[in-house]
């Protein structure tokens, strides 16, 4: 596989082709017009895999999480434009797991739940009494 590099004002990542189609291959970043970094993601053949970031356009972080084969996999965290959190959640294959919180711009917690494989439970003792029934199994 050849690697080629796609450069211009705003976009600079790696590619090969497959057929007459580009496939993203390593490491994919877009800068904001002001210069600053707006986005970082790491691509496998043509999926994002890895780390990847964003930035609003004065250099705070936005969102800072995990891929796995083209879907979330791993902490995923976000936070406002102030450097206020804004989410922290789990993911394993794309599908929300464990605890997941939100807050509002305001700093206040406004949601707090858990989940495994998508499902919401009501109570950390119900997640957790899934869990067991599982391994009962």
């Amino acid at each position: 596989m050849k690697l080629l590099t796609h450069k211009d004002e705003d976009q600079h990542y790696t590619y090969y082709l497959r057929g007459d189609k580009e496939v993203r291959h390593g490491l994919f970043r877009c800068w904001f017009s002001n210069g600053e970094l707006r986005s970082e993601f790491n691509y496998r053949d043509g999926k994002a895999h890895g780390t990847s970031k964003g930035w609003y356009p004065n250099g705070q972080l936005d969102y800072d999480g995990t891929y796995k084969d083209g879907e979330l996999h791993g902490h995923h965290k976000g936070w406002f434009e102030d450097g206020k959190k804004r989410f922290c959640h789990y993911r394993i294959s794309g599908c929300f797991h464990g605890l997941c919180r939100t807050w509002d711009s305001d700093g206040n917690l406004i949601s707090s739940s858990y989940y495994r494989e998508d499902v919401a439970y009501k109570s950390k003792q119900e997640f957790e009494d899934s869990l067991i029934a599982d391994k009962a199994w």
